[in-house]
């Protein structure tokens, strides 16, 4: 069995936070084809990804206080199996209605990683460890968002779209024999009115009164919101727009995968040296100036470097931003840890599917409408920053 602040726990809940960037990006360099395959708009395909972050914030909602009631572990397996059984669909379904269905199942499933993955390393240790171990997990996060595009898009190439939900299968049946084989339950206790609705919300108001976990809901949403606009737009504006090819396409996000996965790795090693706070400054500042620089570039009709490097940089902004945002949403009430994850999930993942969506109601076949709304995003993760969690946090401290 795994033990807290080992390598091979980080490695098991880093494989556990994979599911997500492998169910969306290795996807996302398959959205043309796809929509060619089904002879539908680009948009309805880009809708599909709406409907999956839906799915996905309402699988959090669910996953969290079934974990609190029944425990870590078997509701890591149970969610696995669904998505597990939400690929299979996907890669044999007929048509685009049946696709979308598919992978809003594959997304309730997917939903279960981020939330338990969390909860299990706030159940294994203090807050300040609690970040270091999360920004070492999502470091192998950002290693498969790295790497995912690439691997699909040769997955596509040799085989055909359908083997990127194939691989998904196969992936999903390796995570759940090591879940069931290595990982203890961690729940210190058992809630056994944790599914009872009126429970429920009850815990609910009790977050949504804290000033920090609202701003550092907040913050989450805004990165999230970033990375699913890049994921649904990105492949539209490179590969359509700009005249990349659909093998160099993944090189996007290689290139921001590094950054994220550097910049995710940094938290864990500095995070004992310097405040949480001023590292989340320096990334909140340094992703606004960011997404206003990508806006002016694709404005100028910049081209495909200048507007991969300015992605890059939001992406590492975005790997000091995430980590730190979770461990301080989590912190305040460590009781409801599975409570707290399903909470945030679930807004993070309504709000992603609508700038999912977003993206592509306002495209104009150029770079600028999905710049822009990456430029707003990130000023309001630097707005979110200095007028809720910093003066939240100030607070906290002089009561202290």
């Amino acid at each position: 069995m795994l033990r807290p602040a080992t390598p091979a726990l980080v490695l098991m809940i880093g494989g556990v936070f994979a599911f997500g960037p492998l169910a969306t990006d290795m996807f996302v360099v398959a959205m043309p084809t796809v929509a060619r395959a089904f002879a539908v708009e680009s948009l309805a395909i880009q809708s599909t990804m709406s409907f999956y972050l839906v799915f996905f914030a309402i699988g959090q909602l669910f996953w969290g206080p079934v974990s609190d009631r029944f425990g870590r572990r078997p509701a890591m397996l149970a969610g696995i199996a669904v998505f597990a059984l939400g690929s299979a669909a996907s890669a044999l379904a007929p048509n685009v209605e049946i696709f979308t269905a598919a992978r809003c199942l594959q997304a309730f499933g997917v939903a279960y990683g981020q939330v338990l993955g969390r909860a299990v390393m706030r159940d294994l240790h203090d807050p300040l460890n609690t970040t270091r171990m999360i920004a070492f997990a999502t470091g192998i996060m950002g290693l498969t968002s790295m790497t995912s595009p690439t691997f699909g898009a040769y997955l596509l190439i040799w085989f055909g779209w359908q083997a990127v939900f194939a691989f998904h299968v196969l992936y999903s049946a390796i995570i759940f024999l090591a879940v069931l084989l290595l990982l203890q339950e961690t729940v210190p206790q058992k809630n056994l009115r944790a599914i009872q609705l009126l429970q429920t919300f009850a815990n609910f108001g009790t977050l949504l009164k804290s000033r920090l976990f609202v701003g550092y809901t907040m913050m989450l949403c805004c990165m999230f919101g970033f990375l699913f606009t890049m994921l649904s737009g990105s492949s539209f504006v490179f590969i359509e727009y700009l005249g990349m090819k659909t093998e160099n396409f993944g090189f996007l996000f290689t290139a921001s995968g590094s950054v994220f996965i550097t910049a995710s790795v940094s938290v864990g090693v500095i995070g004992r040296r310097i405040a949480p706070s001023r590292l989340m400054l320096w990334a909140s500042v340094w992703a606004c100036l960011s997404g206003l620089g990508g806006l002016v570039i694709a404005m100028q009709g910049g081209g495909i470097v200048p507007l991969i490097a300015a992605l890059m940089c939001v992406s590492w902004s975005m790997g000091f931003i995430l980590p730190l945002s979770f461990s301080g949403a989590l912190a305040p009430n460590p009781h409801m840890a599975g409570t707290a994850s399903s909470l945030f999930g679930f807004v993070q993942g309504f709000f992603s599917a609508g700038m999912a969506l977003l993206v592509g109601v306002i495209d104009n076949g150029t770079a600028v409408p999905m710049m822009a709304q990456i430029a707003v995003l990130t000023s309001g993760a630097l707005l979110t920053y200095l007028f809720v969690v910093r003066p939240a946090h100030k607070r906290l401290v002089a009561m202290a």
